[in-house]
């Protein structure tokens, strides 16, 4: 089944194309990367697909629905309903406890305390990090700072999840133990996954490999 149809989308700054007409589909429960080398667009690639980056030119359809034809506001709700992120330097709160910064999440989204603290609990334990839910951030380590934030990621019942460089920051162990949090995650709730990266066993493990040069894809 089609989640997401992309046709010809493009992104230039001024004159500059850091993204050449792409299209491509997603299909729900694939997990997909995307690769290349250092100012390939992968990024851009990444946030128009998130809905972060408007396209210059082009349309994305999210089971029939454009998400950019909606106003700034309808906009962020979508986001907050159907797409989850995980990005390289995790973002977590540094004030708030590895439960709080998970829940939060789900509370801006509309889900009542009680509710969103169960649900991070429960992701807490699916991804082995229940120990750390009081801790803040700054007495976390690297690996468990990042499993918080496929966490909340996750919160939301996200259609996809989106993740950028996610292993970027990590030692080969804790990088290793992520991968496996993915392909794990998507076999046992067919979640679907689309993950820019520069690491080779990362890319491996997917469905699907796009190779993204000179804003293209190859």
């Amino acid at each position: 089944m089609e989640l997401i149809q992309a046709s010809n989308i493009s992104k230039s700054y001024g004159d500059n194309q850091v993204l050449k007409p792409i299209s491509l589909n997603i299909k729900r429960g694939e997990l997909i990367s995307i690769v290349g080398p250092s100012g390939a667009g992968k990024t851009t690639l990444l946030q128009i697909l998130g809905t972060l980056e408007k396209p210059s030119t082009g349309e994305i359809v999210y089971q029939g629905q454009n998400p950019y034809q909606l106003k700034e506001k309808e906009l962020a709700i979508f986001r907050s309903k159907h797409v989850g992120f995980v990005f390289q330097f995790h973002q977590l709160l540094p004030e708030f406890t590895c439960l709080e910064n998970v829940a939060l999440a789900a509370m801006i989204a509309g889900k009542s305390k009680t509710e969103a603290y169960q649900k991070a609990k429960e992701l807490l334990a699916l991804l082995d990090i229940t120990k750390t839910q009081d801790q803040k951030p700054a007495t976390m380590s690297g690996g468990e700072k990042q499993r918080a934030a496929v966490a909340r990621s996750l919160i939301n019942n996200p259609d996809i999840v989106f993740a950028d460089e996610p292993s970027g920051n990590l030692d080969s162990e804790n990088a290793e133990k992520l991968h496996h949090i993915f392909k794990d995650l998507q076999q046992k709730t067919t979640q679907t996954f689309v993950i820019v990266t520069h690491n080779h066993k990362l890319a491996e493990i997917a469905d699907r490999v796009l190779h993204l040069k000179d804003g293209q894809l190859q």
